[in-house]
């Protein structure tokens, strides 16, 4: 009985976990961590190379999926801003404030493998997940 516990323990967390795919149209903004976009070195990746960090001020966001949760999550997100952390190799000239980009978004539970609660892409890269 309690290896069947302990078995159901570790395999639900993974089940139960939500993931939240949304298409984000939005324009590159400066944030209190980044004026402008910024290389950055995270623990989130680990390839050498710098992941690119910006605000981003989402005016639109149309849900990739058709749950009920899925669809309010990215509703939620119409009039915010985030910091993005964009993986990807790109030149320094490739983003500036007031750009207008398009995202593919991807929101899972923070404590589920890999442990990264929030990934974005570009919506028209080969590199999506």
């Amino acid at each position: 009985m309690k290896l069947k516990l302990c078995l159901l323990l570790l395999v639900c967390p993974p089940l139960l976990a939500q993931e939240f795919a949304c298409q984000l149209g939005g324009k590159i903004v400066p944030v209190a961590e980044y004026r402008q976009p910024t290389p950055v070195f995270t623990r989130l990746k680990n390839d050498g190379h710098p992941m690119t960090a910006f605000g981003f001020s989402i005016a639109h966001s149309q849900v990739l999926g058709a749950d009920k949760a899925a669809r309010d999550y990215c509703q939620s997100l119409i009039a915010t801003t985030r910091t993005v952390l964009l993986s990807g190799q790109y030149p320094a000239d490739h983003f500036h404030p007031g750009q207008t980009l398009s995202l593919k978004h991807v929101h899972r539970d923070r404590h589920v493998w890999p442990y990264w609660p929030d990934y974005y892409w570009l919506a028209d890269s080969p590199q999506g997940r």
